[in-house]
Order: C-alpha cells, then sequence, then structure tokens
C-alpha cells in the first residue's frame, strides 16, 4: 500500500526513533488507543473480544470462527485497521476485506479514523451481559451525535430512524464518512456504502439534506489553529482541513515549524469529570486523540455551513495553539 503504516508512524530524523509513547489525556481514562499497528490481536481483553462459534456460512467451517484459520489469523495480525478485523471475526465480513487495497494517505487517515471511533465503540457494546442465544452482539453503537446533526440541519425524525434501526448507521462510522473518497478501495459493499455516504440517499434523506450533512462532517474535520509564533501585533487564527494534516509530523511541516519541537498546545480541551486540560502534542497519539475528540465534540449551534474554511468557522470546539518557544526551548538553563 502507498499509504503505508510508516508514512503515519514518522521517524524523527534528529531522535532516530518511532514516537510510540502515549502521554494523551484526551479520550477516556486509558489515554486512547495508540493509531498504529494492528489493536485486534494485541490489545484488546483476550476474554471478550474471542468471536463465538459460528454455525456455517460457506465461508467458515459449522461451529468455528475464523480465528481458528491460520491464514485468516496472520491477515489480521497484520492489517491495521480494527474496523475491518472486528467485522470479519464477528459480522462473518470476508476475510479478502482485511486488505483493502491501494488507498490515498486521506482515506488511510480516514480508516484509521473510523478504526478508532469503531474500537469505542466496540468496548462500550463487549461491557454489556453476553446475549443467551447466537446472534450477532454487534449492531450499531451509540447515535447521540448523529441524531444532533440530523436534529441541527432538520432531517425527518422517522428518516433518522430509518438510518438507525435500518440501515444500522451509528456515531462511529461519521468520522469516515466522505464522498469524494472510497471508489479505488476494495470494501465490504456495506463498509462503503456507510463511508461514502450513499447510505444517506438509501434512507430517504433528500438532495439538499445530504449535501449539507456531508457538508457539516468536512466542517466537523477541520482543526482550529492560533499562531502565537508569527511575532504580530494579534495571534492569527487559521482553520485546516484533517486531510492536510494526517500526523503531527505533517502538521508541523506545513505550519513551517521544527517537528516535535513541542510548540503546538491545546488549552482549552474538558475532560469527562469537567476538569480543563492544558497539553502539549508531544507525540502522534496526543494528536491522534485530539482529531477524534474534536471531531465528536464539534460546535454544532455555531457551525457555518460554509464550503470555505476560514476564521468565522467555529465547529471546532477545541484549539491547537502553536507557542512562539517550544519544550526545547523553554528548558534551556532550567534547574530540574
Amino acid at each position: 500500500m502507498r499509504s503505508t503504516l510508516r508514512r503515519l508512524a514518522r521517524i524523527d530524523g534528529e531522535q532516530g526513533h518511532f514516537h510510540v509513547h502515549n502521554t494523551s489525556s484526551f479520550v477516556g481514562n486509558g489515554g486512547g488507543v495508540p493509531f498504529y499497528g494492528n489493536i485486534y490481536a494485541g490489545r484488546v481483553n483476550a476474554q471478550s473480544w474471542s468471536p463465538p462459534p459460528q454455525k456455517g456460512s460457506g465461508l467458515l467451517m459449522p461451529h468455528r470462527n475464523l480465528w481458528d484459520d491460520a491464514a485468516v489469523q496472520a491477515k489480521i495480525q497484520a492489517c491495521p485497521y480494527f474496523a475491518l478485523c472486528d467485522q470479519v471475526l464477528w459480522q462473518n465480513m470476508d476475510p479478502s476485506f482485511l486488505d483493502p487495497g491501494l488507498l490515498t494517505v486521506e482515506e488511510h487517515q480516514l480508516m484509521l479514523l473510523f478504526s478508532r471511533a469503531y474500537f469505542d465503540k466496540w468496548r462500550s457494546i463487549h461491557t454489556r451481559p453476553e446475549n443467551a442465544g447466537p446472534r450477532l452482539r454487534i449492531t450499531y453503537g451509540k447515535t447521540a451525535l448523529l441524531r444532533e446533526m440530523c436534529e441541527f440541519i432538520g432531517v425527518p425524525h422517522k428518516i433518522t430512524r430509518s438510518l438507525v434501526r435500518e440501515f444500522l448507521m451509528d456515531d462511529a462510522g461519521l468520522i469516515g464518512m466522505n464522498p469524494d473518497c472510497w471508489d479505488m478501495a476494495n470494501l465490504d459493499p456495506a463498509n462503503r456504502d456507510h463511508l461514502s455516504g450513499r447510505v444517506l440517499e438509501y434512507a430517504g434523506l433528500s438532495l439538499e439534506h445530504r449535501q449539507t450533512f456531508l457538508l457539516l462532517i468536512t466542517q466537523m474535520r477541520r482543526i482550529r489553529i492560533v499562531r502565537k509564533d508569527l511575532g504580530g501585533p494579534e495571534p492569527e487564527t487559521l482553520i485546516l482541513p484533517y486531510r492536510e494534516a494526517p500526523t503531527l509530523y505533517d502538521l508541523y511541516v506545513k505550519l513551517g515549524l521544527e517537528p516535535y519541537s513541542g510548540q503546538i498546545k491545546t488549552y482549552d480541551l474538558v475532560n469527562e469529570h469537567g476538569t480543563a486540560l492544558s497539553q502539549t502534542m508531544a507525540d502522534e497519539d496526543a494528536f491522534f486523540d485530539f482529531l477524534v475528540t474534536s471531531f465528536y465534540k464539534p460546535n454544532l449551534v455555531d457551525a457555518t455551513l460554509g464550503g470555505m474554511a476560514d476564521a468565522s468557522d467555529l465547529t471546532s470546539r477545541y484549539t491547537l495553539t502553536v507557542e512562539a518557544e517550544g519544550t526545547k526551548q523553554t528548558s534551556v538553563g532550567r534547574w530540574f
């Protein structure tokens, strides 16, 4: 794949190592899930993720699961996309879709974001008691954001209910939805319908509602940045789409800064306990968590629904601030 994990797990040329440590406080009490590598085979509770035996479907031998197939297990261990791994084991998706083929950098970023959101959905579902029967436990997750977006743009409640109950759409799929992507990817048809946004048409949304819904998602995938490092009388504010900063390394380069210098910080994040947080974007995990949190906690009340990204777009609730000095400069000459 052109958009390999090496592309999104940059090596710091000066330090000569991967930034694999996780210092994030953004998502949950566990600090979030690293966005590179396989999180299905190695980072999930072995007591609750093991898929149940199937009763035969044409893909499997009866009363066995795909994890018992050594070839499929090897594919799962190599696939970085949690959502695809889980759907193969739990929802009987064909293992061939574990390799979505050649993805663009944007598609790779969106698939990783979707997989991360899917993991949070999975974790919530798997904390519930086991089902007594053999039916699938994973149907759809939380729908609070989806319902809020539909209400905001005026989608009739009947259609919103159809999206959830008939087409199994939930909050997890929103972050990866982009009609400009996925045409060439090797995806299961259900995934393609959701990620491409076609599911909105199938559920009966009008053309105007579909366009507004997708525009709102585009605004939710934007980063609000305040630059205090330019030396002007007033800080400069800019809005940057996620696709222009697939990694923290790319964001530093885009802003003309030394990568991982510690100049990019956030001061306005509030955790689940209502405590204000101040944190430096020290590594890729922290930045990835920020993207996920920013998307799923939008400021819809002030959404402008404008096509161009400018400083008037207040959809992003949280802000990244670029300071004049980073952690390296401020630590010089100090006693520890």
